[in-house]
């Protein structure tokens, strides 16, 4: 929309037409293959210029940054919210390159800036601007362990959170969807986060919800399983008060039932733990968000790749 008018018969790069190569800013492009270009080639090329094509991390302050990126940072020099961004929201009024590399202070942009149009896509519900940036306070869920030994099973396997009541039908379900689970007991999923144990929002997943945590188990029992050490998961599915009540995203993985807080006994950091699962996604074990805090970290399984 913004650079060729959503006209697909246009180089996503500038708007020239795909009969040639780029003539304006940037010229000759795309570098390889011969006109009339592929609409898709040729974005790709877009993209690949700036380092864009392949990034995972599409999260709203890093989109908004290649999105200026894409445009150029020149507006900063002149104090001026790009309109690439801005333009047709209170935080832009005027001021605008009318040409490639003139600036105008008086001109105003007439198109719609990509940020207002996110707003505005958010607004309608077609998508979602938040991930789970949200850690709960932990204090009350570590508590209910006796101690990270005691917690431990003896052979050292699993962790058990002592407190979480068995649901026999979860549990049949979750055996069968999970027969070689390994490392946990299905109600190890069903913990309902430390904020919980002092207001008592929180629910159990609804049952329509529960295919939604099969690929999650099985992340997280493989984790285990590589890192050799037991895992302790403070928080998996909330409810929607109690997603409210502890500062959850409106769009929350956790609400869909496909996100777990955890954290591993034993051995390294946040980092460590977090790094062991991009490898698994690297690997196509999964795709989904990894957020790393200070004391645990955070995985789902939402369909493609985030990261924070």
């Amino acid at each position: 929309m913004m650079e060729s008018s959503l006209n697909f018969r246009t180089h996503l790069h500038n708007g020239d037409p795909l009969t040639g190569k780029t003539l304006r800013v940037p010229a000759g492009r795309p570098l390889r293959g011969s006109p009339p270009f592929d609409w898709i080639d040729s974005a790709r090329d877009a993209l690949d210029r700036l380092g864009l094509f392949g990034e995972s991390d599409w999260s709203l302050p890093r989109a908004l940054y290649r999105l200026e990126q894409y445009n150029g940072f020149g507006y900063r020099k002149f104090g001026v919210a790009s309109p690439y961004l801005w333009s047709f929201s209170t935080i832009y009024s005027k001021g605008k390159f009318v040409a490639d590399g003139v600036f105008s202070g008086d001109a105003v942009s007439k198109q719609c800036g990509a940020a207002t149009v996110l707003k505005f896509l958010h607004q309608k519900g077609e998508i979602d601007l938040n991930l789970d940036y949200v850690g709960e306070d932990e204090a009350a869920n570590t508590a209910a362990f006796k101690s990270d030994t005691e917690a431990a099973v003896t052979n050292g396997s699993m962790v058990v959170n002592a407190v979480m009541p068995v649901d026999p039908g979860f549990d049949a379900f979750l055996r069968q969807e999970v027969p070689n689970l390994r490392h946990f007991q299905p109600s190890d999923f069903l913990t309902k986060g430390g904020a919980n144990a002092k207001n008592g929002l929180n629910e159990r997943p609804p049952r329509a919800l529960w295919p939604n945590v099969v690929k999650l188990v099985e992340v997280l029992d493989e984790l285990r399983e590589r890192l050799g050490h037991p895992i302790v998961l403070n928080s998996v599915y909330r409810g929607e008060a109690y997603n409210r009540s502890v500062g959850g995203a409106s769009g929350s993985q956790h609400k869909k039932f496909c996100a777990g807080d955890f954290r591993v006994l034993g051995f390294g950091r946040p980092a460590d733990w977090a790094s062991a699962l991009r490898k698994m996604r690297a690997e196509k074990f999964f795709q989904g968000g990894i957020g790393v805090y200070e004391t645990f970290v955070h995985v789902d399984t939402r369909g493609w790749p985030a990261n924070w």
